[in-house]
């Protein structure tokens, strides 16, 4: 991952911040002649290209730069009447240092015309193309569907009767039960039988209970219900 860092000058005779370079410069420490500018300004533009996507950490260091190209053509001036030789030379160096910012002027207008024109679009859907829905191969109607099920129509059925087992045939069962055996425990009548009958022989074992034609006891949690005959003597099953 870039690390992304403001832009350091680099050269023989310093190495700093371009505020620092100034500095220097105004301060007398560096002589204008010992900085290249133009090395300044390709090694600013090769910082420029390595972070083009970010324009503000790129672009920051842009007024420094113009800064200190000012401050050594300032000091770089003749201040003696005539010094041809070098002011050729300062012109020279100035002229290519312009030209290299006007280089550099274009790539920032046009980064940021890009960025103002992906502001400007917006996100379009494409209709997807309709086609043709291929016709069935056999042309059939609703007539020649009817004939159809017509010849698998069921003739006759049969139906399975169920057994069915009420609350009043567990009435029943239990009072028989208790007119032959006066007493004994619910598991032994339910001996045998499915879940779904014991649980409608219970039901119709509260409802005698109910009534007071059986006594039922219970000792323990999940013990045995004991059950005896209370009174059947008067009561006829039907």
């Amino acid at each position: 991952m870039k690390v992304k860092t403001g832009f350091l000058v680099v050269q023989d005779t310093f190495k700093g911040t371009l505020t620092e370079l100034g500095y220097s410069l105004r301060a007398g420490s560096i002589l204008p002649s010992e900085v290249n500018l133009v090395g300044l300004v390709k090694s600013f533009l090769s910082f420029f290209n390595n972070y083009v996507d970010d324009l503000s950490l790129a672009t920051q260091a842009l007024p420094q730069l113009a800064h200190v190209v000012e401050l050594k053509v300032r000091l770089l001036l003749p201040k003696p009447p005539k010094i041809e030789d070098d002011e050729i030379s300062v012109m020279e160096e100035t002229l290519e240092v312009i030209l290299e910012l006007e280089a550099l002027e274009g790539a920032i207008e046009f980064l940021r015309n890009q960025r103002e024109q992906r502001r400007l679009v917006l996100p379009a859907r494409a209709e997807s193309p309709k086609y043709d829905r291929p016709r069935p191969p056999t042309d059939t109607s609703a007539r020649k569907l009817a004939a159809l099920i017509s010849r698998f129509r069921v003739g006759s059925y049969f139906e399975v009767a169920v057994e069915r087992f009420s609350v009043a045939d567990a009435v029943k069962k239990l009072i028989r039960w208790l007119l032959r055996k006066q007493n004994g425990t619910f598991r032994e009548l339910a001996e045998g039988c499915a879940w779904q009958k014991v649980g409608i022989l219970f039901a119709g074992l509260l409802e005698l209970v109910k009534d007071g034609r059986v006594l039922a006891s219970q000792a323990e949690v999940y013990g045995a219900i004991q059950v005896e005959a209370n009174e059947l003597g008067q009561r006829k099953v039907a």
